[in-house]
């Protein structure tokens, strides 16, 4: 077994700049290329690899980021005060589905004045380990984590006659998968190198491809929650690259990832691809791999 643990709690490259978009392959002209992040800034990490995104790549990625820090960790990085570079981050309304005497209302609340929270979904394992055809991720059942207590959030809402309510922490499952795929390519190039491997992830970051679920899959179940950061640059991560194989098959790169990881939320197994020689060695691999 070969893992590598990387904080993102300072600013600091990692890696050497590649020479070329370690998405696309482009030489980046005639913008150039730009840093990229391993984990993007919103989310609370400062860790990037220089040089190593073009322009065209590095919009696809931008958004990817946007939707993370937005759409499913929106009300919790404002809750807990994760670092930003927007002064006002604009949630948007929610349909909130309330039970009345009269039956059920649908009212459109500020996700910002709802609970806290985020929710991702629990997938079955990576196909790949399991040997089966590259295929789309079906939704899944998703986990929820409140940041405080739901129901003091809604009784500022409550009308005469209401009974319960509901809301869902729904999000895009394909695109939190290309999240992940991201993070996993980016920091298994900064780690092995942009020749060290034959990636496996592009594809699918860049939108050429909805078959995540060959690639990305469940690692471990939630766990119960430890105690919140004190501010915003602690380390809300926890990221290992391994090298693994099942006997007498190739080796392949996984990237572990458990995003904001106090709250106990599930980890993801990510494949990055399949490494050469070089990169086993840099992993520390000396003839023996973690058996699947």
């Amino acid at each position: 077994m070969a893992d590598e643990f990387i904080k993102f709690d300072k600013k600091t490259p990692f890696g050497n700049p590649p020479g070329r978009c370690i998405y696309c392959g482009s030489d980046g002209q005639p913008e150039g290329l730009s840093d990229e992040h391993i984990i993007a800034f919103s989310l609370g990490a400062n860790v990037y690899m220089p040089n190593a995104s073009c322009a065209g790549c590095a919009k696809i990625t931008s958004y990817l980021e946007g939707y993370a820090a937005r759409a499913i960790y929106g009300p919790f990085r404002i809750f807990f005060g994760v670092q930003s570079r927007r002064k006002k981050i604009d949630l948007g309304d929610v349909p909130v589905v309330f039970t009345t005497e009269r039956g059920k209302e649908t009212r459109q609340i500020p996700r910002v004045q709802l609970p806290p929270l985020f929710s991702v979904p629990l997938l079955s394992p990576a196909g790949i380990f399991e040997h089966k055809e590259p295929e789309p991720i079906i939704p899944a059942t998703g986990w929820i984590w409140f940041a405080s207590d739901p129901k003091e959030y809604m009784k500022r809402f409550r009308q005469e006659g209401d009974r319960t309510w509901e809301f869902r922490g729904n999000i895009n499952t394909i695109v939190f998968a290309r999240v992940l795929a991201k993070i996993s390519h980016t920091i298994t190039t900064a780690l092995v190198g942009v020749d060290g491997f034959e990636p496996l992830l592009p594809p699918l970051i860049l939108g050429k491809t909805d078959k995540a679920a060959y690639l990305i899959g469940c690692a471990d179940a939630p766990t119960p929650a430890e105690r919140p950061p004190s501010g915003p640059s602690m380390v809300h991560h926890d990221i290992a690259v391994s090298a693994m194989a099942e006997n007498g098959q190739r080796p392949l790169l996984v990237t572990k990832i458990r995003l904001f990881s106090f709250t106990g939320a599930p980890s993801y197994y990510v494949v990055a691809g399949i490494p050469k020689r070089p990169a086993l060695e840099r992993l520390g691999v000396d003839g023996e791999l973690q058996v699947l």
